[in-house]
């Protein structure tokens, strides 16, 4: 039995289907930090697959909140003007959208998504304590849903200062393509790897899955990565 770590596959069934044919056994538990929905070719099935599998953990993402407000916008009128929707559409969910919307028990979708943790923590078999976010941020608190599913501010170098406490504490997260962190901090990554920055204490698995059709699975207790590419 291993324990492993994805993200932001957005619609890419085939890449799923790959890691499970290449990688995934039975008995493996899979963290999934969101993100399955919007942009790919089968978005709406991938999200379905995932999180109806029973080894997965899933954790929102911010697109799958989107799709929350969208659908509690048409459903119950909590929004206004459907900016939500619009939104939604404007990041490549239109199709995610309109197939959950043709779900004969699309409320019922509503509600398991709602009922989606947006953070949660692994301790492996190394006795080190990950936090896994969609979108990361620096342990110094317990995270906020906001932050837990949009925060970019932490991948500045100003952020490391706090690392010396850390000691065996780690984050890893998806929500931004590892390639522009790594950018943006100065370094580079090739497309195959994980990005570990921060003293190594954090890590982004986003490989940009939407643009390269390509994925990261993370094992959790060796920190061994695998690629998956359907290029």
């Amino acid at each position: 039995m291993a324990t492993y770590c994805i993200s932001d596959l957005h619609g890419h069934l085939e890449l799923w289907n790959k890691m499970n044919k290449e990688l995934f056994k039975e008995d493996d538990i899979i963290y999934c930090l969101g993100d399955s929905t919007d942009r790919g070719p089968e978005p709406w099935k991938t999200f379905k697959e995932i999180y109806n599998d029973p080894r997965v953990i899933y954790i929102l993402g911010n697109h799958e909140d989107m799709l929350i407000n969208a659908g509690r916008e048409v459903l119950y009128g909590d929004y206004y003007d459907y900016a939500a929707e619009d939104l939604l559409n404007y990041n490549g969910g239109y199709n995610t959208f309109r197939q959950w919307y043709e779900e004969k028990n699309k409320e019922e979708w509503l509600e398991k998504i709602q009922g989606i943790p947006y953070f949660t923590m692994y301790y492996n078999k190394n006795k080190q304590n990950i936090w896994l976010t969609h979108a990361g941020f620096t342990p110094t608190h317990i995270p906020t849903k906001e932050e837990s599913l949009w925060n970019r501010k932490h991948y500045s170098l100003e952020e490391d200062k706090s690392i010396k406490d850390w000691n065996d504490c780690y984050v890893i997260h998806g929500h931004t393509n590892k390639r522009y962190i790594a950018a943006e901090r100065g370094d580079t990554v090739y497309l195959d790897q994980p990005y570990w920055y921060a003293n190594e204490h954090k890590c982004c698995i986003d490989a940009g899955t939407a643009r390269t059709k390509s994925a990261i699975a993370l094992n959790l207790d060796t920190f061994e990565s695998h690629y998956f590419t359907l290029k």
